[in-house]
């Protein structure tokens, strides 16, 4: 990728509701004026909006739902709901971790998907 050159503080484009902005953290090389920058993806999400009820009830294949309680971004109602959507779905739920659940819980989660997998193999 291209490195952004700009004279500005911070370079930023979206919506109200997804955006990217990036913001130089070193100062620019004299040689060539670039800098390194950091950015940021932001989405706002709606958790109270309604469920995609058709979507979620159409899905067949077998499904293995890992979902934290203590999620905030993908609050865990919405892995409840879709466990009582979908047939034959597991749901495996886990006090903590967060949005971060697999990397809190890796070892777990790496478990859990190779036994759903083997479980699972010709369906």
């Amino acid at each position: 990728a291209k490195p952004i050159r700009s004279g500005a503080s911070f370079v930023g484009f979206g919506t109200h509701r997804h955006r990217v902005v990036f913001y130089p953290i070193s100062h620019p090389d004299p040689a060539t004026g670039l800098a390194t920058i950091n950015w940021i993806a932001e989405v706002t999400f709606d958790n109270q909006a309604v469920m995609p009820n058709g979507r979620i009830a159409a899905i067949t294949a077998p499904t293995l739902i890992l979902h934290a309680k203590d999620d905030s971004l993908q609050l865990y109602r919405n892995a409840e709901f879709a466990a009582a959507t979908i047939p034959g779905v597991r749901l495996k739920s886990y006090a903590r971790g967060g949005h971060l659940l697999i990397a809190v819980e890796q070892d777990e989660i790496r478990l859990e998907t190779h036994k759903f997998i083997r479980a699972n193999e010709g369906s």
